[in-house]
């Protein structure tokens, strides 16, 4: 089953705005893996301050992580994927 909710730090927040990793760059001072989220994909809340204790996964890249207190992002699929998922 296809996420419905993506959690995405500031990096592929940034990269899934602009489609462009030269901010990520500006930003944290390091290139970005590739945005593993689908096509359409649109952030619909944001930025949150993470206040939990432990680390929250990013879901925009393999092992990408959240730490307490940084900033993070809520996506969701564009419609047409949500479409498919339910039917």
């Amino acid at each position: 089953m296809a996420r419905s909710v993506f959690i995405l730090c500031a990096c592929c927040a940034i990269k899934l705005a602009n489609d462009d990793e030269s901010a990520c760059r500006d930003y944290h001072g390091h290139d970005h893996v590739g945005l593993k989220v689908p096509a359409g994909t649109a952030i619909t809340q944001g930025p949150h301050e993470w206040d939990g204790s432990l680390e929250l996964a990013c879901h925009g890249h393999e092992g990408g992580t959240i730490q307490p207190l940084e900033e993070y992002w809520v996506a969701q699929p564009g419609p047409a994927l949500i479409e498919e998922e339910v039917r």
